[in-house]
């Protein structure tokens, strides 16, 4: 609640280089076939279904926020301490919804464990293109993913910056990242340094009502 420097201004913003999807996932025994579906029992019963995160503030928070939001419906966000736990509850029929990125959350709906009802990109992700999009779902239409930058100390030094800049885009654009990237559940996604810094302006403000209308606060 004290941080004492600014994200925007107080740091060098050198590249982004990855971004991922989330799958918003319920159980198998769960009825629902899509995110409509889903949140039209709890408008009437909001103790119905239980519906967590993995982390608070974190961007499948964001997400499960703003479809309660879309949904009018009021039932409570059970936060756990990292994916292991929640994916563990949800997979054992505890919980009933959540958002978490592909990397963790795929190899369960693969292996049927658990239920895909969207992904939150604004197109069919390749990563697993049998995934709706949350549009697509009858709801209004979202995009919300993990993306991953390069930062430095504000002031950096302009050799350090062009350096830098240079031989990340270089890997962030070539061939064997990105299918790494791939393997992993992400996408290879270059933002130079002044793309990167109003991208985080623009998610700022994408974030702000979310934030505002679930209360999240940092403690």
């Amino acid at each position: 609640a004290n941080i004492k420097y600014d994200v925007v201004n107080d740091l060098t913003h050198i590249a982004q280089v990855a971004a991922g999807p989330l799958l918003v996932m319920t159980h198998p025994s769960v009825p629902a076939k899509n995110l409509k579906e889903f949140f039209e029992p709890l408008k009437t019963d909001p103790k119905k279904y239980t519906i967590a995160t993995s982390g608070l503030g974190s961007a499948g928070h964001l997400t499960v926020e703003y479809l309660k939001l879309q949904a009018k419906v009021e039932t409570p966000t059970l936060p756990y301490r990292g994916a292991g736990p929640a994916l563990n509850d949800l997979v054992g029929g505890h919980i009933h919804l959540m958002a978490d990125p592909m990397l963790s959350a795929l190899p369960n709906v693969k292996a049927g464990k658990l239920k895909a009802l969207a992904v939150t990109t604004a197109k069919r992700t390749p990563l697993a293109p049998e995934v709706p999009t949350i549009a697509e779902n009858g709801m209004p239409a979202f995009e919300m993913v993990s993306w991953y930058g390069v930062w430095g100390p504000k002031g950096l030094e302009k050799g350090a910056m062009t350096f830098l800049g240079k031989h990340i885009a270089d890997v962030a654009k070539s061939k064997t990242f990105t299918d790494r990237l791939a393997k992993l559940g992400f996408e290879a996604t270059y933002r130079n340094s002044s793309d990167l810094r109003t991208y985080i302006v623009d998610e700022m403000k994408r974030y702000e009502p979310i934030i505002k209308a679930a209360k999240i606060q940092v403690k």
